[in-house]
Parts: structure tokens; sequence; C-alpha cells
């Protein structure tokens, strides 16, 4: 049974980190975590990766029942907590998703994912130093983890450290050895949306449109977000709508990311959290 999770687990982490759909795709991850449960109806991996297949559908009720079921079944379950952090995040349900986040760290210290998504929750609430502590220490305990130094990289932009955030990327974009070269292009475009080189920006729209969604490429939300910056929020818009019925999982974000902090109050906005089934959350500081 854990054979079938192990492979369904694959399929949705590629899917989210890196926009890679594996063949069969969500079809393939459903029969893989049907098939386990059969097996062991109450293998709490099954209903832990059925909650992130869930999740990822942005279907949040079915998504946390069954994170609290694998929490129930195998409260040492690190991963659940992990995941399901994420859920009570997008919810606003900060202080819960920081015990949850916290949780998974206490049991699986070493884990570099686990400690990412850790120093996450503080990305997100805007806590950067906080955040820049922890990025460090995920790192340290795996140098090669890319991810880790993009988003590190993210900080250090919001910091005001645009050297680090610059030698932080470009790292990143090194251990992916060139196998994804896209990478470079939105590496390029987050780098003038920091750097607030709204010309560069305007330039780079065109080609990120046409590579939208595809391996380390920047998603439809991120897109949306960048042209709300610019000012263009018909287009913006018009992403978000895209993103909705792709059910792309970067929406949960909407109501921490900075891109979206000018249109908190438009009806547009408050709609698409509705439908999303989230509610509107206060600012984060």
């Amino acid at each position: 049974a854990l054979g079938y999770v192990g492979i369904a687990d694959c399929d949705l982490i590629l899917e989210y980190n890196w926009n890679l759909e594996t063949e069969g795709g969500r079809k393939r991850t459903k029969s893989m975590i049907t098939q386990a449960l059969e097996i062991d109806p109450e293998l709490a991996e099954a209903h832990a990766s059925k909650g992130l297949m869930h999740l990822h559908e942005l279907n949040l009720k079915p998504a946390e029942e069954e994170f609290k079921k694998a929490i129930a079944l195998k409260p040492s379950y690190a991963t659940a907590h992990q995941w399901y952090s994420q859920l009570l995040f997008a919810e606003s349900r900060w202080q819960e998703a920081l015990e949850h986040v916290e949780k998974a760290v206490e049991l699986d210290p070493l884990s570099p994912i686990i400690n990412a998504n850790h120093a996450a929750f503080y990305d997100n609430t805007r806590d950067y130093a906080k955040a820049l502590e922890i990025y460090r220490k995920t790192i340290e305990l795996d140098p090669n983890f890319s991810s880790a130094h993009f988003e590190i990289s993210g900080v250090y932009w919001k910091m005001n450290r645009h050297d680090d955030a610059k030698r932080e990327a470009q790292v990143g974009l090194e251990l992916l050895r060139g196998s994804f070269p896209q990478a470079r292009r939105s590496v390029e475009a987050m780098t003038a949306y920091f750097g607030k080189d709204n010309e560069t920006l305007r330039k780079l729209m065109p080609e990120l449109e046409a590579h939208a969604g595809e391996p380390v490429s920047l998603g439809l939300t991120d897109i949306a977000g960048l042209y709300f910056h610019l000012g263009e929020s018909e287009k913006g818009f018009e992403f978000l709508e895209r993103a909705l019925a792709k059910k792309e999982f970067n929406l949960l974000y909407l109501n921490t990311g900075e891109m979206f902090d000018g249109i908190r109050s438009d009806e547009r906005y408050l709609n698409i959290l509705k439908r999303l089934g989230l509610k509107p959350a206060p600012l984060v500081k």
C-alpha cells in the first residue's frame, strides 16, 4: 500500500513544486491512493495523500477531513502535519497553521522540505528576519535544495538586500544545471518585479504569458500578480480567472501575497475568494 502512496506523492509534489504533470496526471494519483486505501483503509499516509490531492484541487473541506484522519491514525506522521498546516494557512488560521508546521519540524527536524515550509510560514506572514533564519537552516541541511535558494532570494529582496538576493537566485539556477532553462526567465521577471524595473518587466510579460504553467515557469496566479503590480487590473483578473479554471494551487495564497495588496477591496477579488471558499483575511503587517 505504501508503494502506491509513494507514487501518488511523487505525482502531487512534482505538480506543485515544478508544474510537472506526470504520465496519467491526477487520474493516476487518484487511482494510486484508492488502491492503497483498498489494501489498508487505516493507512495514515494514504489519507494524508488524499488530503493533499483534495487541497491541490482546491477542495478544502474534504482535504481537512483527510488530514485530520491521517493525524488521528498516526500522530507521529510529520508530513501530515506539514500539509495540514498549508491548508490552515490558506484559511488564515495562522496560529493553528504554525502549531502544525512546528509539530512537523519537531517530528522530522532534518527534513529540508518541512523546514522550508516552516520558513514559508514566516515569509508569508511577513516576518522576514525569522523566515531568513529558518531558510538558512534549511540550506545548511541541504545546500543543493534549489527551491530554498530561490525562496531565500525572495526574502532578501523584501529586506532590500539586493546583492544577496541576486546571489542566491544564481545559486538556485546553477543547481538546476540547465535542466530547466525557463527557470532563468522566471528569475529575470522576479528580479525586475522586486527591483521595481517595470520597463523590463513589461517587456518580459508576453513571454511569461506564453509559457505560463510550464515546468519551472511562473504560474497563472503569479502572472496575475505581476499585472496588478504593473497597474493592469483587467489583465490581472483575467489571469486569476484562468488560474481558478485550472485550479491552480497558488490561489490559496491570495490572502497574503504582497502582489495582491492593492486589490483587497475590489469586488472581483472578494468574489474569487468566496469561490475558493476563503474569507478575506486582515492584511499581514
